[in-house]
């Protein structure tokens, strides 16, 4: 794991547009404007010298974080990479002393809303056309505490961090 670097945007976009359809993935232009301002922070996985996965937050308030995107490509889920990123924005509120995290997330996105609720987040409420006409999206969130264990993150072998 490492911090994303105005030098990942074109993989970082790339990657966005693998995972996600238009309308709900993100420009290079936004990405560039996330990377540039210290509200915002993103970490990077990699395998050799390729970022293959990345999450991006925003630091809402005093309280509170927004998780703007977890990304992992295609062929490299099922190996534990977006439960290592949720771990490492989970450490990072907490070390910020923050108390809350929430995100949007497409209805129909049936790989991230399971993984969002093994790590504790609830639907909080229903965004209609949210990402367009009828494309729908849930807001969730989650009370982070000092005392609960998170679940550990098992990242695949073929992967290392940094």
């Amino acid at each position: 794991m490492r911090p994303l670097a105005q030098t990942d945007l074109d993989a970082v976009t790339a990657i966005d547009q693998a995972c996600f359809p238009p309308g709900i993935s993100y420009s290079r232009a936004m990405f560039e404007e996330c990377l540039s301002f210290p509200e915002f922070q993103g970490w990077g996985v990699t395998e050799g010298d390729r970022l293959v996965a990345f999450a991006i937050i925003f630091w809402a308030g005093p309280r509170v974080a927004q998780i703007i995107t977890i990304d992992v490509l295609p062929e490299f889920r099922r190996r534990g990479i977006g439960d290592a990123l949720m771990s490492e924005i989970e450490s990072a509120a907490l070390r910020r002393d923050l108390r809350r995290l929430v995100l949007q997330v497409d209805v129909e996105n049936k790989s991230a809303i399971p993984l969002y609720q093994k790590w504790g987040y609830r639907i909080k409420s229903l965004l209609p056309d949210y990402y367009g006409p009828d494309r729908d999206a849930f807001m969730m969130d989650k009370q982070l505490s000092v005392t609960a264990p998170l679940p550990r993150p098992r990242v695949g072998a073929p992967l290392r961090s940094g």
